[in-house]
């Protein structure tokens, strides 16, 4: 908050947007845009520093994620690929489409800092027999193709849940 002051951003920070700050949602969306807002407001005109490569999401890509937001699915997902990594979104989206299928005591919610890595494939794999117990055809998926970020098996398996 210290800091908000010195960047006359104090207006835009309240407490619980930096408590909240390191999950994903409002709270850290509202903080960087604040940060971000108050940076040009203060130095416009800055000098870009290297090339910055904006990747593009395709038409179908923001349906799947607007898709799946509609749903009320946590947290928000803003980058379709990366907030699909630890497979809890698409969990919670199985469980929408068919309420029961997800066996929530297989499912590891809060990450071991040690253990993440396979927590978060573990719940990837949960996805996959997930999405068999429903009739969905998962040929060359695994969970390991999820927490990686495969983009055609990704979005192979939201068409088929949509």
């Amino acid at each position: 908050l210290q800091n908000a002051d010195v960047l006359d951003a104090r207006s835009f920070v309240e407490p619980e947007d930096i408590a909240f700050a390191t999950q994903r949602g409002k709270n850290r969306d509202k903080l960087n845009l604040a940060f971000i807002a108050n940076l040009f407001n203060n130095y416009p005109a800055l000098e870009a520093e290297e090339e910055v490569d904006i990747v593009e999401e395709t038409m179908e890509e923001k349906t799947y994620r607007n898709w799946m937001n509609s749903m009320g699915v946590t947290p928000f997902v803003t980058d379709l690929y990366a907030d699909l990594r630890n497979g809890l979104v698409l969990l919670q989206v199985m469980d929408i489409l068919k309420p029961g299928v997800v066996n929530w005591k297989k499912v590891v919610r809060v990450f071991n800092p040690k253990k993440k890595l396979f927590e978060m494939q573990g719940n990837c794999g949960e996805v996959v027999q997930c999405a068999k117990d429903v009739g969905l055809v998962v040929v060359n998926l695994s969970g390991n193709d999820i927490y990686s970020g495969e983009k055609k098996l990704i979005l192979g398996l939201l068409f088929q849940m949509l």
